[in-house]
């Protein structure tokens, strides 16, 4: 019992403690122990024995457990060569002669040394100290450990680097990065040989680098070639943007080669409209040849991709507002226009003039040409230079050549000038390097569908078609040629409001009172006072009205036929990757209708733009030329006017209505108190004065309709008929350089405006030419401090005028990333804005009123200051007359006399109307992005603008006879448009407008899903007493929803839009009234036929609700339906 009990003692004992070395047993075994000099156990260590009497034997090999024992059972011939060895741990040898009598140990000693490499960084080639200099290690995957943390050169340049070197890799190269903004990031190799308690001087060489870029991209999914996948190379750091992104797309079998000078790090960009988004960061100075693959847009991918699609990482830095159309945005568009897009982009306003002819702004001020919103395509101003309305549908790139565009949001002044007070669209075409071969779509519309008929699926309606073609290609890499061309052609949208603006309701038709005055009916604007108003059971009971004269409809004196031809075409020479010449082309030619201070039918009406662009490395020089013809174009209001005023003149027509409504011709078959009979005796050719001159009225249809109609149409002088004649020249010079070492941007731009409209729309008439030129420069920082937590953005800008002084805007912009993926901003701007050539030197007659600019040049002549009234008060004196008369029951001659005291207030001074001046602004934004998820995006803003001096337009009316003789006399005529005339006048607020509102904006993807949810809330805060007339015409709430997936099942999609907008009021020379409320839904379904290279689409516009208007007077919109047949290389 007592030796069983020992043994067991001497078992457990082993088992808690098994390093206690034993006999060796037998020589079929072998058994040890691997240490460190510590005496603690190695694990991992790799024991090979061999056998000691010949070289080359077969060896065995076993590694030790975790407390550090082996043991090798075989049959063991002595002698015996024993080789450990471990990676931290240098290796050791040991022989034995004959079996050991105990377990064997073996200790080792550590691979690793400390050695400290000091040195001093110097500039190449002055050798002066670099401070502040990152010294760091190149490769974590290396035999070579650092100590402590990275290291930073002192004021003289120097350093101290602790590192630990393994011993077990002599032959191993090891890296130390360099690295200082505004010098190439740079490496040194060292090796297990070197002195590393030495001090070495290492220099850095200023940026001057030229590295190459070699690879292929490929599918992730087959390893598939992917071609026209465009590549950038970007700065690696985000705050700083080349002038323009240097790159080269892949080729059929997805390569790619080019190379340019450039300091590391880079970023290279790999994109396709295809795939997601790749960002690859390049640290050494080296060539780099490596494939890329990327990964389908309906795959989920990792962080940064799906980030990269949602939202550019640069721009969730940027201090501004800044919303992006991409062209897969372009692709699943459902409209018919793919300009439609910006509409659904938070805070735009769109003033539809034609199915061909969109205007579009930010924060307020909608009108057909918003002198207040910058819109460039490729740099170029995209404005008509003499009739001041944005040419973008008519002179821009097609949807198939638009590569990307960007709104940003908010006064944009100091770096873009005076135009850019709300806001810039820029629009970037595509690059014939990047994307070539050729690309073509069909498309065709059906629009004021009418069902029924001859059977049960018969329908009528108007229909629209759009052909667009693209072509490019780049030859040896150097020389690239692109071409594109659209053709539109189809019925328009009508302006059919025929809704009463008169007296006794506005669903009055002219059968119904003698105060009818519709919507889209011209030339009846001007009107008497008369006796001849009716009771509420429609019986005459003498009450003073107005009487407007009978106007023509808009459907008789317009062609609906639109139509718009447009063509571009480019040729780029690349000397370097980062040396680009380009010169380009482009030209279009429209037939539509354009809504501005009148409605005016564009009749062959075309521009040229002529540009040559040098983009040199950080620098771009640009020079164009834009010219326009007008055509055959024509002012419809005044051209009714004057077929109106050819036929009888007003004083002949209301005598004779007069005369008709209180005595009546019985010969004539005219009673009494008829103002329906009245007014068609008033039409007939004869009168009762014998020497008149008067005519029957125009009667549409008849041949002498058609026969006066031409004629005005073609007339065009100062003074007398409708045609518009301009042929104005734009010419424009700009330049920019960014210093991308030290964040700076610089530019300065001059225009020259030479104006010929002989004298249709300027006081150009013979001997009187008319030029306007605008100069200016700015200087812009952006960084970041804060371990780039903290971007901010610092700008100024001066401009003159040759009419204007000298004037300044400034920006300061911060955005801070509080936490990862959660960025606040809040940026003020102080703008201005010099007076557009319109609003200074216009001069042209509108029909109801003389539209003229500011300058004092254009309106002494018209002696305004002492003989006119505000048009405003004469409509508070006629109403107060009103009141009198119905309420007070007092005669008409009482009330005139007891309200002039209103008018007598109101006569316009010279401290009323003086020269116009610059615009300003005070502008302050504050706001909120978020990333919530990979696939949850959030931003938030509010504004808030202070105009001073804000331009808008003054209404006077100038009776024959001045206020400053006989007011009373004044006071009559200035409520009767034959005895006065209007005046509409830009001019500057004497109060201050506050423009304030709060924004959203909500993205969702998932897969191939997506969803997006924006809105805005904006109002005016003005003096009602001030007479300018703003024409802020924006809702006070809209908001857009989108949905849709792009890859419901395999290659079949859908996006459905839909768009609310609140009722509010329209403001401008042209008319005023009320827009009512409206929404509507888009739907498009789209099948994508790979082995083609093309897709189809279908869908409608404006579903599910009635046609709407977007501007008081403009065309009615209803729904198209719609198909389109798209090829392209691109679509995969």
């Amino acid at each position: 019992m007592n030796r069983i009990f020992l043994v067991c003692v001497f078992l457990a004992t082993f088992a808690l403690n098994p390093s206690i070395t034993f006999s060796q047993a037998n020589q079929n075994s072998l058994t040890g122990q691997v240490k460190n000099i510590a005496g603690n156990p190695i694990e991992g260590a790799k024991v090979e024995i061999y056998s000691a009497k010949e070289i080359g034997t077969q060896k065995d090999e076993v590694v030790t457990n975790e407390n550090g024992i082996f043991e090798l059972r075989k049959d063991i011939e002595y002698p015996i060569r024993v080789l450990v060895s471990h990676p931290s741990y240098q290796g050791k040898k040991v022989e034995y002669q004959s079996p050991p009598s105990y377990r064997i140990e073996i200790e080792l000693s550590s691979s690793l040394r400390n050695f400290v490499y000091r040195g001093r960084l110097l500039s190449k080639p002055n050798n002066q100290p670099i401070s502040g200099a990152r010294i760091a290690f190149d490769d974590e995957d290396i035999a070579i450990k650092d100590l402590g943390n990275t290291v930073v050169t002192s004021n003289a340049g120097e350093f101290e680097l602790p590192l630990r070197i393994n011993l077990n890799e002599p032959e191993r190269d090891f890296y130390i990065s360099f690295e200082k903004s505004g010098y190439l990031d740079s490496r040194i190799k060292l090796s297990y040989n070197d002195n590393f308690e030495g001090f070495n001087n290492i220099e850095l060489i200023p940026q001057n680098n030229r590295i190459r870029l070699t690879g292929r991209v490929v599918d992730i999914a087959n390893n598939e070639p992917i071609e026209l996948a465009t590549i950038q190379i970007l700065s690696a750091n985000d705050d700083l943007v080349f002038a323009r992104p240097i790159g080269q797309a892949t080729d059929v079998n997805g390569e790619f080669d080019f190379s340019r000078l450039m300091a590391v790090p880079y970023k290279i960009r790999v994109s396709h409209v295809s795939y997601q988004t790749e960002d690859i960061v390049i640290r050494k100075i080296e060539e780099l040849d490596r494939r890329i693959r990327l990964r389908p847009r309906n795959l989920s991918g990792e962080d940064i991709i799906v980030t990269a699609e949602m939202v550019n990482s640069d721009d969730l830095k940027k201090p501004q507002t800044i919303d992006r159309i991409s062209t897969v945005d372009i692709q699943q568009v459902a409209s018919f226009n793919s300009f439609d897009l910006v509409s659904t982009l938070r805070e735009v306003d769109v003033a539809t003039q034609s199915m061909n002819l969109q205007s579009v702004t930010t924060r307020g001020f909608n009108a057909s040409a918003n002198p207040r919103f910058l819109q460039l395509t490729d740099g170029v101003d995209n404005v008509a230079p003499g009739l001041g309305f944005p040419v973008g549908n008519l002179l821009g790139p097609s949807e198939l050549d638009i590569a990307s565009v960007d709104l940003i949001v908010g006064s944009s002044t100091a770096r873009y000038g005076s135009s850019a007070l709300n806001g810039v669209l820029l629009t970037s075409s595509k690059s014939p390097f990047e994307n070539q071969g050729f690309a073509a779509t069909i498309k065709s519309g059906f629009h004021n569908i009418n069902l029924g008929g001859a059977s049960a699926l018969a329908a009528a309606g108007d229909g629209v078609f759009d052909v667009s073609l693209r072509y490019a290609i780049a030859l040896r890499k150097k020389l690239a040629f692109k071409i594109s061309g659209t053709i539109i052609q189809g019925e328009d949208w009508k302006a059919n409001n025929y809704g009463n603006m008169g007296g006794g309701g506005p669903n009055l038709s002219i059968r119904a009172t003698p105060s009818y005055s519709g919507v889209n009916t011209y030339g009846d604007e001007s009107f008497v006072i008369l006796p001849v108003g009716v009771d509420e059971e429609r019986r005459p009971d003498s009450t003073l009205v107005p009487v407007y004269r009978t106007g023509y409809r808009e459907e008789d004196l317009v062609d609906y036929d639109i139509a718009t031809q447009k063509i571009s075409s480019s040729l780029s020479y690349k000397f370097e990757e980062d040396i680009i010449f380009t010169v380009e082309g482009r030209y279009g030619n429209t037939i539509t209708l354009y809504t501005s201070d009148s409605r005016i039918r564009l009749e062959n009406f075309n521009v040229l733009q002529l540009k040559a662009d040098l983009n040199y490395k950080s620098a771009q020089f640009l020079a164009y030329r834009t010219s326009q013809n007008s055509g055959s174009s024509y002012n419809v209001n005044y051209l009714a006017d004057q077929l109106i005023t050819d036929a009888k003149s007003d004083f002949d027509w209301y005598r004779d209505y007069r005369l008709a409504y209180k005595e009546g011709f019985p010969l004539f078959g005219v009673p009494r108190l008829s103002f329906n009979d009245a007014r068609s005796f008033a039409d007939r050719p004869f009168t009762l004065l014998q020497t008149s001159t008067a005519q029957a009225r125009f009667v549409p249809g008849t041949a002498r309709y058609d026969s006066a109609l031409t004629a005005l149409k073609n007339e065009a002088s100062f003074e007398r008929g409708a045609g518009i004649r301009d042929n104005s020249i734009l010419y424009h010079f700009d330049g920019l350089k960014t210093f991308e070492e030290i964040g700076i941007t610089t530019g300065a731009s001059y225009r020259f405006y030479d104006i010929e409209s002989e004298g249709t729309l300027f006081p150009d008439t013979t001997g009187n030419d008319i030029t306007n030129f605008e100069f200016g420069g700015f200087a812009s920082y952006e960084g970041s401090v804060i371990d780039d937590k903290l971007s901010f953005i610092a700008a100024i800008r001066v401009d003159k005028n040759e009419n204007f002084e000298y004037m300044s805007s400034q920006q300061i912009g911060l955005n801070f990333e509080a936490s990862e993926k959660q960025f606040f901003r809040i940026t003020f701007q102080r703008g201005f804005r010099y007076p557009t050539v319109r609003e200074q030197f216009l001069n042209t007659n509108i029909g109801k009123a003389r539209l003229m600019g500011g300058l004092s040049l254009v309106t002494d002549p018209y002696r305004i200051q002492g003989n006119s009234f505000f048009e405003k008060d004469v409509i508070d004196y006629n109403t107060a007359i009103t009141f009198d008369v119905e309420e007070r029951e007092i005669s008409r001659t009482q009330a005139e006399l007891r309200n002039l005291p209103i008018l007598e207030d109101a006569i316009v001074t010279s401290n009323d109307l003086f020269k116009i001046k610059p615009e300003k602004v005070n502008s302050f934004e504050i706001g909120s992005r978020r990333l919530f998820s990979d696939n949850l995006y959030i931003d938030l803003n509010y504004f808030i603008s202070v105009y001073k001096d804000f331009i808008g337009t003054n209404r006077f009316i100038k009776p024959r006879t001045s206020p400053s003789v006989d007011l009373y006399s004044a006071a009559s005529q200035s409520i009767n448009s034959t005895q006065s005339d209007r005046f509409y006048i830009y001019g500057n607020s004497s109060s201050t407008l506050i423009a304030q509102g709060f924004a959203f904006d909500l993205s969702y993807s998932s897969g191939s899903f997506f969803t997006g949810f924006n809105g805005s809330f904006s109002n005016l805060i003005s003096d009602s007493d001030d007479p300018i007339v703003p024409g802020y015409n924006t809702p006070p709430f809209k908001f857009n929803f989108d949905w849709g997936n792009r890859e419901l099942i395999t290659n079949v999609g859908f996006k459905m839009t839909f768009r609310y907008r609140a009722a509010h009021d329209w403001e401008s020379s042209f008319l005023d009234g009320r827009i009512e409320s409206y929404g509507h839904f888009d739907f498009q379904f789209n099948i994508k036929v790979p082995r083609l290279r093309s897709m189809v689409k279908t869908g409608i516009t404006n579903f599910g609700r009635e046609s709407y208007y977007d501007v008081f007077g403009g065309p009615k919109i209803g729904s198209i339906l719609f198909m389109s047949l798209t090829y392209s290389p691109t679509i995969f």
